[in-house]
C-alpha cells in the first residue's frame, strides 16, 4: 500500500511538471537523477532525498511547503487549527492566575480540539 502523503506529493510533482511542459525524462535530466528513478518517485514508489526535494521545488518553482503540505485539504485545515488551540492551551498550561473566565475558555479549547 502507498503512504497517501507520497501519493499526494508525486501527484503534484507531476501536474506541475506537465504544466511546465516537460517530459519525465527532461525532468530527471533537470534534476539530475535517472530516469527510472524519477519515474518510480512520479508514481510514488520510491521516496526522494531532500536534495532531491530541494532540487525539484527550485525546477518546478514550487516553495518547499507547497509541495509537502495540501493546503486545501479539509484534514490539513483542521489540523492547522488543532495545533493553534494548542499553543493557546500552552498559554495557559505557563499561566498561574486563573480566573473563572480563563477556566471556561480554556474549557471551550479543549472542547475543540477533541472535534
Amino acid at each position: 500500500m502507498k503512504n497517501s502523503t507520497l501519493v499526494r506529493i508525486s501527484n503534484k510533482i507531476k501536474e506541475q511538471r506537465i504544466a511546465l511542459g516537460y517530459t519525465q525524462q527532461e525532468f530527471s535530466e533537470k534534476i539530475n537523477i535517472s530516469y527510472s528513478h524519477y519515474v518510480k518517485m512520479e508514481n510514488a514508489l520510491a521516496t526522494p532525498s531532500l536534495d532531491t526535494i530541494i532540487k525539484i521545488c527550485e525546477e518546478l518553482n514550487l516553495s518547499l511547503d507547497n509541495l509537502i503540505f495540501n493546503y486545501g485539504d479539509e484534514d490539513y485545515q483542521k489540523d492547522i487549527e488543532k495545533f493553534h488551540l494548542y499553543l493557546k492551551l500552552k498559554k495557559f498550561y505557563e499561566y498561574e492566575n486563573f480566573t473563572l473566565l480563563d477556566i471556561k475558555e480554556f474549557i471551550d479549547l479543549v472542547l475543540k480540539i477533541k472535534e
